[in-house]
């Protein structure tokens, strides 16, 4: 799958549609995704979440409007969806800097975002095309910790944080001692930054008897996955995941499935460490 070329149909789409009625849903089944897998693969090729995109765009037409036609501030709320003219004078203010009277009356530039095009843009690869291994993975069993987060406000640092003081806890541990981050498949009408969503961290484990108070157990069905290694510090992972979903998945051929999403920590990650690995797992048909 060509995910650029779908990404700026999505997109195209989108700019049709600015002044009707765009829910994720819809541009989700446009682009031919669940909603999960749509909101990360449009965010690794533009950068934003699709709801950012869609704001600041009808916020940058709406300043064009302002300050160039003159048609009623209410009516130009109106025409981008914002129903109410305090969140319209609000969300204005946050992107151009005034509310919209004020750029009317003394006239100043527009913060102004033009459509992305994917298919002119030019979008740099770090460290070239990345090539996954293919792996089956049995059913895993882990026992850990678990929250309910969000991408925006993202708790994941601190659940792992949390863990760390209670690992030695966690009875019957694999001589492997692997530890995983495990979100699991969510697919949700509207999902965008503020969705929330669950995460889990824990070691694998032999059975999931005697678990410590406070702890959780959860269990991974068998599946195929793409595995793709990331190397170096863990803040640069965002960059790894968004290589995968902007690139890397649609190069190698493959399609993602319905699944948890794994991330594996072993002997060979390193805390902070330039020569540290650890394997991201992305289930796939």
């Amino acid at each position: 799958m060509d995910y650029r070329r779908t990404m700026q149909c999505a997109i195209d789409y989108m700019e049709r549609n600015l002044t009707g009625n765009l829910d994720l849903e819809s541009i989700a089944d446009y682009s031919g995704f669940s909603m999960f897998h749509f909101l990360r693969v449009f965010s690794a090729h533009t950068g934003y979440t699709p709801k950012e995109y869609i704001r600041i765009r009808r916020l940058s037409k709406a300043g064009n409007e302002v300050l160039y036609t003159r048609e009623s501030i209410r009516s130009i709320a109106r025409k981008y969806c914002f129903f109410s003219q305090e969140a319209f004078t609000r969300a204005f203010k946050k992107q151009h800097g005034m509310t919209p009277g004020k750029l009317r009356r003394d006239i100043y530039p527009v913060y102004y975002i033009a459509p992305i095009n994917l298919l002119e843009s030019v979008i740099p690869i770090k460290g070239g095309t990345m090539k996954p291994r293919i792996a089956e993975l049995g059913e895993l069993k882990v026992i850990g910790l678990k929250c309910v987060t969000t991408m925006k406000e993202n708790k994941i640092p601190q659940l792992w944080n949390e863990f760390n003081k209670r690992c030695y806890q966690v009875p019957n541990r694999t001589e492997d001692h692997r530890a995983f981050g495990i979100c699991p498949y969510v697919d949700m009408k509207d999902f965008d930054e503020e969705t929330p969503f669950e995460h889990i961290v824990g070691l694998s484990v032999s059975t999931l008897e005697h678990v410590p108070e406070g702890m959780i157990t959860h269990v991974v069905p068998s599946a195929k996955y793409a595995v793709f290694t990331h190397k170096g510090a863990l803040d640069t992972l965002g960059d790894t995941y968004n290589e995968i979903f902007r690139s890397a998945l649609a190069e190698n051929g493959l399609e993602m499935d319905a699944k948890a999403q794994l991330e594996l920590y072993d002997d060979r990650f390193k805390y902070g460490q330039e020569d540290s690995e650890m394997d991201i797992y992305i289930p796939i048909k």
